[in-house]
């Protein structure tokens, strides 16, 4: 797990990660446009959204979607709040 800090850096940072489309056998799954979704969580909290959605900002296009010749995407994200306004909950990012 690694520490982000929002205002470490100037307002053009951000947190990436890759997503992969896998089969149940763990093999990437190719010639699949998958568009993806984004929900800001607490940490801890079984599917606690956070009211204010757009705490979270997705750089890049509006609609993201796995490239079906890689089955691979890289995900670049801001959250624009911190914990501590948020009774120092912390968040996650789910990705569906």
């Amino acid at each position: 797990n690694s520490i982000f800090y929002k205002d470490e850096g100037g307002r053009d940072k951000c947190m990436a990660v890759t997503i992969n489309l896998r089969t149940s056998d763990n093999s990437l799954l190719k010639n699949q446009r998958v568009p993806l979704r984004w929900t800001l969580l607490y940490d801890g909290s079984p599917n606690l959204q956070v009211m204010r959605q757009e705490t979270l900002r997705v750089l890049g296009p509006k609609r993201q979607y796995i490239d079906p010749d890689t089955a691979k995407i890289v995900l670049r994200f801001r959250i624009e709040d911190v914990s501590k306004n948020h009774q120092g909950q912390d968040f996650r990012v789910e990705v569906s």
